[in-house]
C-alpha cells in the first residue's frame, strides 16, 4: 500500500492520502496507550567530542521573502550536547532580536533547569535581565498571589508572600 503521496499542489503526506497541509503526518496512534506520531530529528555522527556550544539539530523557522531585512531564520529551537560525550542534550529557544540578530531567549536544560536570559541557569528557574521583572496578573475581581513553599517533611511552610496588588499598590 502507499506510504507517502506528493499532491499536484505540493503538499506531502506521509501517512495519509489526502495531506492537507504542506507536511501532514498521521499515523495510528491508539488509545489507551498510545505511540506517537512522531517527527525525528537526527545525526548519525559518532562521537566524544560534541561541541557543548553550537547545535547538532536545529528546527528553523525561515522567512524567504527577499526583502532585506526580512529574509533570515526568525526563530529557532536547538539542541545542543550539554557533555562532550553526546550523553543528553540541551533545548535553546532563539528569536530574531530587534537588531535581527538570532539570540537565545529561553534554554531548558537536560537537567531540569530554565533560564529566560540566560543559557545556563545553575537553579530550577534563574531569570537574567538588566532590570528583571516578574509578573502575575489577575483578570476580574480576583487577586494575584505569588507563594513561595518550602517543603519540609509533612509541612508545608510558607515561606514567604510577597503581596496583593488592590488596584493601586501591592498590599
Amino acid at each position: 500500500s502507499e506510504a507517502a503521496r506528493i499532491t499536484s499542489d505540493g503538499n506531502v503526506g506521509i501517512g495519509t492520502s489526502a495531506p492537507d497541509t504542506l507536511l501532514h503526518l498521521s499515523s495510528a496512534t491508539g488509545s489507551s496507550s498510545p505511540t506517537p506520531t512522531e517527527l525525528r530529528i537526527a545525526t548519525t555522527t559518532n562521537a566524544q567530542d560534541w561541541s557543548q556550544s553550537d547545535p547538532w539539530s536545529r528546527l528553523s523557522f525561515y522567512n524567504n521573502d527577499n526583502t532585506a531585512p526580512s529574509q533570515k531564520i526568525h526563530a529557532s529551537i536547538d539542541a545542543v550536547c550539554r557533555f562532550a560525550s553526546g550523553y543528553n542534550s540541551n533545548l535553546i529557544f532563539n528569536l530574531k532580536n530587534d537588531s535581527g540578530v538570532l539570540s537565545p531567549v529561553v534554554a531548558m536544560l537536560a537537567n531540569g533547569n530554565v533560564g529566560i536570559g540566560t543559557t545556563a541557569p545553575t537553579v530550577e528557574l534563574e531569570v537574567v535581565a538588566t532590570s528583571p521583572e516578574i509578573k502575575a496578573r489577575a483578570t476580574g475581581n480576583s487577586s494575584a498571589n505569588l507563594a513561595l513553599e518550602s517543603n519540609r517533611g509533612a509541612d508545608v511552610i510558607n515561606s514567604q508572600i510577597l503581596g496583593m496588588w488592590d488596584g493601586t499598590s501591592i498590599a
